[in-house]
C-alpha cells in the first residue's frame, strides 16, 4: 500500500515532466548537484527482507551538459520477513556516471550506470557487506536554471559475499524521486551585441 503511494507521486511528477518549462532552465556545465531523493527499495524473492522505504542523497559534478558523475547514498530500514524476526539497516554507497540525453532543454533524460557497495546490519543476526553493480534509468526536470525535479529507476545487483553461498547475486530495485540542485556553474558568457 505505502509503495502505490509512492508510485502516485512518481506519476503525478512524470505528468510534471510532460509539461513546457522554462526555456533557459537546462544541465549546466561544470556544474556541481546535490539531490534528496525518497522512494521505494524492492528486495528479490528470496532475501528475507520486505520492500520498503528508502531515502537517500547524491552528490555530483556535470563534466559537461552530457557527462557527470555522482556519489550516492541510499538507507533502507527493513523489516525481515520469516524465519527471521527484526529490522534490517541496508546502505547502499555508489560512485555512478551519468550521460544526460536532451541537456538544453528542461527536460533531460538519463542512463546512469556504476558500483559500489551494500552493507546489511541484520538485528541481533550478523553484519553483510557485498559488492554492488547498478544501472538505471531516470530524468530531470528543471523549474528553474537552480533546481529540477527528478525521477529515478536503477536496478542493484548485489554479489553475496557470505561463506554460505559465496557465488550469489541478488537483484533489488530502487525508484526514488527529489529535487536536484545544481550550482557554482560559471556565468555563461554575454551574447555579443
Amino acid at each position: 500500500m505505502k509503495h502505490l503511494r509512492v508510485v502516485a507521486v512518481l506519476a503525478a511528477l512524470a505528468g510534471i515532466l510532460l509539461t513546457a518549462g522554462p526555456a533557459a532552465a537546462r544541465n549546466l556545465a561544470n556544474a556541481f548537484t546535490l539531490t534528496p531523493m525518497i522512494g521505494g527499495h524492492v528486495f528479490e524473492g528470496n532475501q528475507p527482507y520486505d520492500d520498503d522505504w528508502t531515502y537517500g542523497l547524491a552528490l555530483g559534478y556535470n563534466y559537461d551538459q552530457i557527462w557527470g558523475t555522482e556519489l550516492l547514498l541510499f538507507y533502507t530500514d527493513a523489516n525481515q520477513s520469516s524465519p527471521y524476526t527484526g529490522s534490517a539497516d541496508i546502505y547502499n554507497g555508489m560512485i555512478n556516471g551519468l550521460y544526460h540525453f536532451l541537456p538544453e532543454g528542461p527536460l533531460v533524460p538519463y542512463v546512469t550506470f556504476g558500483l559500489g557497495a551494500q552493507r546489511r546490519d541484520n538485528d541481533r543476526r550478523s553484519t553483510e557487506n557485498d559488492f554492488l553493480l547498478n544501472w538505471g534509468l531516470g530524468a530531470k526536470y528543471f523549474i528553474s536554471q537552480e533546481v529540477a525535479l527528478r525521477v529515478d529507476a536503477r536496478h542493484l545487483i548485489a554479489f553475496d559475499q557470505g561463506l554460505d553461498e559465496p557465488s550469489k547475486a541478488h537483484n533489488n530495485q530502487l525508484y526514488s524521486a527529489g529535487l536536484t540542485f545544481q550550482f557554482g556553474a560559471p556565468a555563461p558568457a554575454p551574447e555579443p551585441t
